[in-house]
């Protein structure tokens, strides 16, 4: 599948959507199944409240804007990159079901808009200054079973500046970005059985020279709750998968994995998996590989002003960039939050990632090491205008680092600048 099909269902699943608008739900709309963590706990005792007769409406809608003003002193994060002042103008909203935790059914629609406004055409480089991102979730909750679809499409002209995701390899590449997953989740007496899935496509556009690549994947895992450790879930996984990529063989991998879930307290819980990736290359020459992997996290609420968030990783994917090759992925990323005086939350993270690239094609030599770096700080503080229009503004300061022994992919970057935010 590609970019005329993928867009086809994107629509698809954004239509089917639709019709969800006439139900009737109820308050937050941060209900995701998160791969490995704590599930969302329903509560059956609001089985059937509707409240008919109560004038607050079913959905809840909320508009977002804001500004951005920064220094980006490597626009195209290439090794010989230039500086330029870059405005940013993000606009967008988010409707949906007003309680997405309740029993029953829930839907949610949000689209995100930025418009990006350059010092000159040579920190352009070429790119449309629009971006846009569209994403729909639909589910059903039960007493014991919840079950959740997410459709997400992103119009990336590589523009944007994303401190929290960062992609090592495509960088500032142009895509069409698509991604379907589903996921449920069974509550049994001491435990719970979960099931998931997805197809995920990046499609590069044609002037960047990248390999397009698609991922299918199904993951299934059983938890159980020890009576002697009744905070602790421990289970068994398998995730397996086809990962399909220009100028590289299909691949596909199996991955038996132990996982756990822990919360210590209100204040602290873990998560994670580790397993052995059993990856088969396809066709002629193909190198099959098996690798240790893992993932997980920790959360930490040291004070009830300071608070730690912990995720480490370790996988194997095929290259965008090389053909006949993949990599393997170890990193961190610490991520911190405190409260000072006057409403102002000081804000903080590092990560570090290092990836071994590896032949996954005979007759192909690999030599590829990369090491990359990444810091940022930033203030801010909440401003309230009128009973419903709320925002926040911010100062930041931002650093990325990619070191390898191949010259041409290295860079540096530091991005310094203050943004304004509104949602209504």
């Amino acid at each position: 599948m590609r970019r005329n099909d993928l867009q086809l269902l994107a629509t698809l699943a954004i239509a089917w959507g639709m019709p969800a608008l006439l139900v009737r739900a109820g308050d937050s709309p941060s209900f995701v199944f998160p791969a490995y963590h704590s599930k969302n706990p329903v509560d059956p005792k609001n089985y059937g409240n509707h409240d008919i007769l109560s004038t607050v409406p079913p959905y809840r809608l909320e508009l977002i804007a804001g500004m951005t003003y920064l220094y980006n002193s490597n626009t195209t994060q290439l090794s010989n990159g230039t500086g330029a002042s870059v405005g940013i103008f993000d606009f967008g909203f988010d409707i949906g079901s007003r309680d997405q935790q309740r029993v029953g059914a829930f839907w949610n629609l949000d689209y995100r808009g930025q418009a990006f406004l350059y010092e000159d055409a040579v920190s352009r480089a070429g790119r449309d200054s629009l971006e846009h991102r569209l994403g729909t979730r639909l589910g059903l909750n039960g007493a014991k079973t919840s079950i959740v679809f997410e459709a997400d499409y992103h119009a990336n002209n590589a523009n944007d500046v994303n401190f929290d995701k960062f992609d090592r390899e495509a960088r500032r590449a142009q895509s069409d970005d698509y991604d379907l997953s589903a996921r449920l989740v069974r509550e049994l007496p001491r435990g719970s059985f979960e099931i998931g899935g997805g197809y995920s496509l990046r499609d590069f556009r044609a002037a960047t020279l990248l390999n397009d690549g698609s991922r299918t994947y199904g993951d299934v895992a059983l938890y159980h709750q020890p009576g002697f450790a009744p905070k602790t879930h421990l289970g068994f996984g398998l995730e397996a998968g086809v990962d399909d990529f220009d100028l590289n063989l299909r691949q596909t991998y199996v991955t038996p994995s132990f996982r756990w879930r822990y919360r210590m307290s209100g204040k602290t819980s873990f998560h994670g998996s580790v397993g052995t990736q059993f990856r088969d290359v396809d066709g002629p020459g193909g190198i099959d590989t098996e690798a240790l992997v893992y993932r997980g996290g920790v959360q930490w609420a040291a004070t009830g002003k300071t608070h730690f968030d912990l995720e480490f990783y370790r996988d194997v994917n095929p290259s965008y960039v090389l053909g006949g090759e993949s990599y393997e992925g170890t990193g961190f990323r610490l991520k911190s939050t405190h409260q000072l005086p006057g409403r102002f939350v000081l804000g903080a993270h590092v990560g570090y990632e290092k990836a071994d690239y590896f032949a996954s094609q005979v007759g192909v030599v690999s030599t590829r090491e990369d090491d990359y770096f990444r810091l940022g700080v930033d203030l801010s503080r909440p401003v309230r205008l009128t009973d419903r229009l709320h925002g926040d503004f911010s100062v930041f300061y931002h650093y990325n680092e990619n070191q390898s022994n191949v010259n041409f992919v290295e860079f540096e970057q530091h991005l310094v600048g203050v943004r304004l935010g509104f949602h209504y």
